[in-house]
Formats: structure tokens, sequence, C-alpha cells
């Protein structure tokens, strides 16, 4: 019986890291909440981490966007919408517009 126990709470700790790790999804979900609570520079690090596991995801991008307008950053907001049209401009073969190119960083 206690071999029975033993194995079980093994398996327990196998299981439970797994399962606390946050996704992309979760770290956008509480991005979210943390904007509408109006803090932003919180809810910025939620979508970066959101970006960390996953940086084609386009709705933490645009979340993000959001967030930088909301603290006036808008040279970031610039630099999200050149990587966000990037490549419908690759893929289409034409430049829908040309944003002004500037020294600023995500």
């Amino acid at each position: 019986m206690r071999l029975v126990v033993y194995v079980l709470i093994f398996l327990l700790l196998l299981i439970a890291p797994a399962q606390c790790q946050q996704t992309a999804e979760d770290w956008l979900k509480k991005g979210d909440l943390l904007l509408n609570s109006g803090k932003y520079d919180e809810a910025i690090e939620a979508f970066n981490r959101a970006l960390e596991l996953n940086q084609s995801y386009v709705d933490a991008w645009i979340h993000k966007g959001v967030a930088l307008f909301s603290i006036g950053n808008y040279c970031s907001i610039t630099l999200i919408l050149q990587f966000l049209i990037m490549p419908l401009e690759f893929v289409s073969g034409i430049v829908l517009f040309k944003l002004p190119s500037n020294s600023c960083s995500i």
C-alpha cells in the first residue's frame, strides 16, 4: 500500500510543473486584465511574455500596441505595425504603404 502512495506522489510531482506552465494565451488574458485595469506597464510585460512563447502571436502584438498607445509610446507602435505588415508586403509583392523609419526599439 505504501508503494502505491509513493508512486502516486511521484507521478503528481512529475505532472504538476507541466500544468503550472502558462501558455501565450494565458499571458494574453492576464495582459488584457491588466490593460483593462489601467496597469499599462504590467500589461506590456504580460504581452511580452506571450510573445516570448509565440513571436507570431498577432493578438499579443496588437494588444501590446494598444497598451503602448495608452502610455503615449507611439514610436514603438510604428515598429509593431511594420512587423505586422511586413509579411503582407512580402506575400503580395507590393508595398502597401511606407512607414517612416526611426531609431526606436520595441
